[in-house]
């Protein structure tokens, strides 16, 4: 089963997987710059300060394909996939992958996947932000966040769930909704 966590940055995503990695030994977890299975199959040249819209649909349809051949045999958790490279591609970057992301949100409906939309109120990811000293962030928030659930709500992924993030109480609640999944 493979398990993708989406969200605007500083909502929680990887706290939640941490949390959840530890309940759950069995799971290998990938994120958006390291995936751990996929690393060695990126083309070398794929580096932030060098990446084109030519070499992000590269990276993510090769990415696919692997997890195309994994799904049926781990489980795999992705710190983020086609949401957040349609989402930075298009607000930081400055290139639009729509028709390519929709095909790839296509392709991913056929496997057993589940996604999670992780959200918290404006007021806390903006306090995260503000420590991690994230200007761009910041700046992009509000648009990134509404970008976001658009996707979200018109996934062709069957699979999927909305959750909170604002405290340790939705945190235990979403690690607990996970677990019972997988």
């Amino acid at each position: 089963m493979i398990l993708i966590f989406e969200g605007v940055d500083c909502v929680g995503k990887t706290t939640l997987i941490n949390e959840i990695i530890k309940r759950q030994k069995e799971i290998i977890t990938c994120d958006d710059d390291n995936f751990v299975l996929l690393e060695r199959l990126r083309s070398p040249y794929v580096l932030p300060q060098n990446r084109t819209k030519e070499t992000d649909m590269f990276s993510i349809s090769t990415e696919l394909t692997y997890l195309k051949a994994l799904h049926n045999k781990m489980n795999l958790i992705l710190d983020r996939f086609h949401f957040s490279h349609y989402i930075y591609a298009l607000t930081r970057r400055g290139y639009d992958l729509n028709d390519f992301i929709n095909n790839i949100d296509y392709e991913l409906s056929k496997l057993h996947i589940w996604l999670f939309f992780i959200d918290a109120a404006n007021i806390i990811i903006n306090d995260r932000l503000k420590k991690e000293n994230d200007q761009e962030s910041l700046k992009n928030l509000s648009k990134e966040h509404d970008l976001m659930l658009e996707m979200f709500m018109k996934t062709n992924i069957k699979h999927k769930s909305y959750m909170i993030n604002n405290n340790e109480i939705n945190l235990n609640d979403n690690i607990e909704r996970v677990c019972n999944i997988i």
